[in-house]
């Protein structure tokens, strides 16, 4: 993809700055793309979706009649009004692309910071 600049990804999707808004000096958001879903969120909101996915694996489907063999999971999203529906594996990789991204997005701000003393 070009025109963008790229802070984490793994099998399940990507996330990236767009260059136009670097550009532009905004660089409080973030693209997320999962699968086939994009999402355009904040730093907060990123963290907010890592306590939605927290949530998910530690109360996964509390009325279902297959909560140890459950294939799917209805995972909250930090955008209000959107759930997705997804596998064990793909929560996993979700997890660790949104996780990874923080890290990278927070290592970045941290050097920035010493780099300034």
């Amino acid at each position: 993809m070009q025109g963008i600049k790229r802070i984490h990804y793994n099998s399940i999707g990507i996330v990236f700055h767009w260059e136009h808004d670097l550009i532009n000096n905004n660089t409080d958001s973030y693209q997320v793309i999962i699968k086939n879903v994009g999402f355009y969120l904040l730093k907060n909101e990123l963290k907010t979706f890592v306590d939605c996915i927290e949530e998910t694996k530690s109360n996964p489907c509390n009325h279902c009649m297959k909560q140890t063999n459950c294939g799917t999971f209805l995972l909250r999203t930090a955008v209000e009004k959107v759930d997705v529906a997804v596998s064990k594996t793909e929560l996993f990789l979700i997890e660790d692309l949104i996780k990874g991204a923080l890290f990278q997005i927070e290592l970045k701000e941290y050097l920035n910071t010493i780099c300034k003393n």
